[in-house]
Order: C-alpha cells, then structure tokens, then sequence
C-alpha cells in the first residue's frame, strides 16, 4: 500500500515539472519571436480561438467580463483565419491566451478556458 501512493506521489511530482518546463520553454520560444518582430512596445492579451469551439465561446464570455479598461489590450485571432500566427505562436490548443508584457516577454501562457477572476490577477501583474 506504501508503494503505491509513493509512486503515484512520485509520478505526480515528476507530470507537475513536465508542465511547468514545457510551459516555460514554450514561453520563452514566444517571447524570443515577439521581441524580433513586434515594433509595439504594449501590453497585449491574445486570445486564440476557432470555429465550432463551444469553449472558445465561453472564454469570448470570460473576456467580455473583463474591465473596459483591459479591453483595448484583447487581440483576437481565429486560428482557422490566421494560420501565419498559429504557427508564429506556437498555438497548441484553443481557446488558448498569452498575455504579453511591455517589454514583449511572455508573462503568462493559459491552455484552455482561464475565468475572469484568474485574467485580472494576470492582467494586474503584467510589467
């Protein structure tokens, strides 16, 4: 009985370094492709999304909760629409949020659906 919930404690730990490395990694190959070819030097939150998506719609409802102030940062990209981005941002799944900093880094990569509350935590962070 010990064994089995050391190894699962074990396989846990070593999924949750797999995520965050990759996470990382996939940050910071953004971030390197950001810098070298935006000219702006602002604040964006890109939100890729698809068709027949029914979480994409839900995460456009996530957006919409958002304070008119964060509004303007929004870009939207349907990835059927800009496959060049797609593949510039390495999209790995939809609906799928990068929020970038001012100095074009990548602050923080969402898979999936984010909510509202979690958005503004990260949009309040954001250099």
């Amino acid at each position: 009985m010990f064994e089995r919930i050391l190894m699962t404690i074990i396989i846990a730990c070593i999924l949750g370094l797999t995520f965050t490395l990759t996470n990382r990694y996939h940050g910071r190959q953004i971030s390197r492709v950001v810098k070298q070819s935006e000219p702006e030097k602002r604040p964006r939150l890109l939100f890729f999304h698809g068709s027949g998506c029914s979480a994409c719609v839900q995460q456009e409802q996530y957006l919409a909760q958002l304070d008119p102030v964060w509004r303007p940062l929004i870009e939207s990209i349907h990835v059927e629409q800009d496959p060049d981005l797609v593949q510039k941002y390495k999209v790995l799944t939809i609906p799928m949020t990068i929020l970038i900093g001012r100095d074009q880094s990548v602050q923080q990569i969402n898979y999936g659906l984010t909510r509202t509350p979690r958005l503004i935590e990260q949009l309040n962070r954001l250099n």
